[in-house]
């Protein structure tokens, strides 16, 4: 009942299934099942990971950062590539396989 309140209807449709502390449910579809947006209509997208936390509130999370296969001095070289050079301005970074490193900064801008 919980997928198909999320517009599953079948378990083979699933990529990854979290169930969250609430008791609700959050999923991932195979990309196969996903209405296609703009962007994957210009180019082909065959994979979904789900995405891994590496700095959350200016704390670099070391472990996340070995699990994806990177180094933390990969993680700084990232950073002043992008103009950051203290992990207390990054709200939140993220790392997935599709699209690489993600950063929000204190401030609105994405970068």
């Amino acid at each position: 009942m919980m997928l198909r309140d999320k517009d599953v209807f079948s378990i083979r449709e699933v990529a990854f299934a979290i169930l969250e502390p609430n008791g609700k449910i959050s999923v991932i579809k195979k990309p196969i099942y996903e209405p296609p947006t703009k962007l994957e209509m210009t180019s082909s997208i065959n994979s979904v990971s789900l995405p891994v936390t590496l700095i959350s509130d200016g704390k670099v999370l070391h472990n996340n950062i070995e699990k994806i296969g990177k180094t933390s001095s990969w993680l700084r070289d990232e950073l002043r590539h992008r103009g950051i050079q203290d992990t207390q301005n990054v709200f939140f970074a993220e790392w997935r396989l599709e699209d690489g490193l993600f950063i929000q900064t204190s401030s609105p801008k994405s970068i």
